[in-house]
């Protein structure tokens, strides 16, 4: 999957950008998911969902053209993204999220986009131009940078890749000192599938996993060692 945060200040122009960049990419023929980050919160005070939401753990709604899932708490962006049927992921804010590269957005006022640089910015979006970086108003050029060099990687910051957390990596991709699939936890011996989607394993859950699986299959005639085994399970 292809994928890129938008970041910037408070009323930069994230949401403006997110949905011209969705619609570029729409017209070029890929299915487009996003991802709303806020420090604000996003309930709506008062509604059937809200009050739901109060009592509720989780609340799902279906209407003719749409379909949500409402926690009442945050959980993990990789938990939303397995439930993204995309081919490109737009995450808007997710600041502190170091496993994606970045496009800052940067509408030349207020503070300084420059004071956000990480190492992991594809470019600048915006009138404001930042020291190194790339730096465009068109959409159809981001939209380039999100399917050249986008990516996301497991987020786990287990160190496998020999780097001593996932922004590290990325960082590194993006400088082009290495490649997404460095990530050794979107690659492992042991694949976990639900709903259609890997999930992401760290070293240790996956020599746990495959340990546990040979030591049960190793009861079991006709198992051979050596041999691919697929476990399904419903």
């Amino acid at each position: 999957m292809r994928a890129v945060a938008l970041v910037g200040w408070k009323k930069s122009g994230k949401t403006t950008l997110a949905v011209a960049l969705a619609q570029e990419l729409s017209r070029r023929g890929l299915r487009v998911g996003a991802v709303k980050h806020s420090h604000h919160g996003l309930d709506v005070p008062g509604s059937d969902t809200a009050q739901l939401a109060e009592v509720c753990s989780v609340v799902a709604g279906a209407a003719p053209g749409q379909s949500v899932v409402w926690w009442g708490a945050e959980r993990s962006p990789h938990d939303l993204v397995s439930l993204l049927d995309a081919q490109v992921l737009l995450v808007e804010g997710g600041k502190e999220w170091g496993w994606l590269p970045r496009i800052l957005v940067a509408p030349g006022r207020g503070e300084d986009p420059a004071a956000l640089v990480t190492g992991r910015e594809l470019g600048v979006f915006g009138p404001a131009p930042v020291a190194g970086l790339a730096a465009t108003q068109d959409v159809a050029v981001v939209a380039d940078w999100v399917l050249e060099r986008g990516f996301a990687l497991a987020g786990l910051d287990c160190g496998a890749c020999g780097k001593d957390s996932c922004a590290a990596l990325a960082q590194a991709i993006v400088a082009g000192f290495a490649r997404p699939e460095d990530c050794v936890a979107q690659a492992p011996a042991v694949r976990v599938r639900c709903g259609g989607r890997d999930l992401a394993l760290g070293p240790f859950v996956e020599r746990l996993v495959q340990a546990t699986l040979r030591g049960l299959l190793s009861e079991l005639k006709g198992y051979v060692p050596g041999q691919p085994v697929r476990i399904e399970m419903e």
